[in-house]
């Protein structure tokens, strides 16, 4: 299951694709998002898809959101990415430091990011990355 969030003007122009194609699909009540099952970066074309924000849910979440149809505040809250401890050994997947295949040790933790300690070419390097940036792998005394 995928949720696509993007304008108004956007999501009728999807909708309209997905209408015509008979894909599967269902509306929420807030206009600028859609659920969709099917990978929509599989099955439409580039051009709708530009600009838009696509999130793959698993089953449980697409539970909950069908439970409570259209109350998606309350789903996108729960999507928001938690903070990782003091401690703990992330990999560091996002921002712009994504290709570069850290792992390091959450060092502080902030409002909305993490100091995390990495070695960068043989040197110890502290950097700070959003929360959606990084994913917890471990603790630091499983290395």
């Amino acid at each position: 299951m995928y949720v696509i969030n993007t304008s108004r003007r956007k999501i009728k122009k999807i909708i309209e694709y997905l209408k015509l194609r008979e894909i599967e699909f269902e509306e929420t009540k807030m206009d600028d998002y859609i659920l969709v099952r099917e990978d929509p970066k599989s099955m439409m074309p580039s051009f709708l898809l530009s600009g838009a924000k696509v999130m793959e849910i698993s089953l449980r979440e697409s539970f909950r959101i069908y439970k409570d149809y259209g109350v998606l505040g309350e789903f996108l809250e729960y999507m928001k990415p938690k903070p990782p401890e003091v401690g703990q050994l992330v990999r560091i997947v996002g921002g712009q430091y994504k290709d570069l295949n850290l792992k390091g040790i959450v060092r502080e933790v902030g409002k909305s990011t993490c100091g995390v300690e990495t070695m960068v070419w043989g040197n110890l390097v502290k950097l700070k990355v959003g929360y959606q940036d990084v994913k917890v792998i471990g603790n630091a005394g499983e290395l």
